[in-house]
């Protein structure tokens, strides 16, 4: 680890390269970084900000942050994945390639390996949530 996480407990690093060893943690959570397109219900300012890219440059950002979740966790290990939008791209498309699965207890529908959330669904804002066991 970096002096400053002995010093402080604490970690500052880019995610899609965390200084950590492979089968560090037993579990993790990614909350990713997405589009927010779930809480434009609230925040109604997001489709102002949204741009084609956008959604392409953050699927790819998630891709490559899940595969680093999934190094730096033991096997055996379990890492929830969740963001706050609905884009397949964002979301199911996301743990496709992983053993993913709705978590237990999450209020929603069953959705690709997950689960939303929704409005019309859970009266929440719309997110996706899936458990990935390695």
């Amino acid at each position: 680890l970096p002096a400053e996480a002995l010093e402080t407990g604490w970690v500052h690093a880019d995610g899609r390269r965390a200084p950590f060893a492979a089968a560090t943690f037993d579990a993790g959570e990614l909350d990713g970084p997405c589009t927010g397109l779930g809480t434009m219900r609230r925040r109604p300012e997001i489709a102002m900000r949204l741009r084609a890219k956008s959604l392409d440059d953050l699927a790819e950002l998630q891709h490559r942050l899940l595969a680093e979740a999934w190094r730096v966790t033991r096997p055996g290990g379990r890492i929830v994945y969740s963001v706050c939008t609905v884009f397949a791209a964002e979301t199911v498309d996301v743990v496709a390639d992983y053993p993913a699965h709705a978590p237990v207890g999450i209020p929603g529908e069953p959705w690709g390996s997950g689960v939303l959330l929704a409005p019309h669904i859970t009266d929440t804002d719309g997110m996706f949530v899936a458990a990935i066991d390695r």
